[in-house]
């Protein structure tokens, strides 16, 4: 099982933040729980992502990828690298994440 909440700009997803479904607890990126029940509703993560939005912060670096041409800067919550946020390459802009966009417009609520 895996849940999940989107960090929205502009009506894009921009990056997404994992939860685990048993305590309801932000997951480090890269890191899914294995959880086969959900114990903590939706309207909890939810809230627990307004109070972890407003704590995030933007670590000090960046990585360059060539084949997106955008600068990938990650977004740490209490020690842990938790999302990533893409900048294009001139660092004009937030370049949305094209797949949580379309899962969030396919299956969010």
């Amino acid at each position: 099982m895996d849940l999940k909440t989107a960090l929205v700009y502009e009506g894009s997803a921009v990056a997404i933040l994992h939860f685990d479904p048993q305590t309801g607890q932000v997951l480090p990126k890269g890191y899914h729980s294995w959880a086969f029940q959900q114990a903590v509703s939706a309207q909890d993560v939810a809230k627990r992502a307004q109070e972890i939005l407003g704590n995030l912060e933007v670590l000090n670096g960046a990585e360059y990828r060539e084949p997106e041409a955008c600068w990938v800067v990650p977004l740490a919550y209490q020690g842990r690298i938790v999302a990533e946020l893409r900048v294009s390459y001139d660092g004009t802009g937030i370049v949305p994440d094209i797949p949580a966009t379309q899962e969030m417009q396919a299956y969010g609520k």
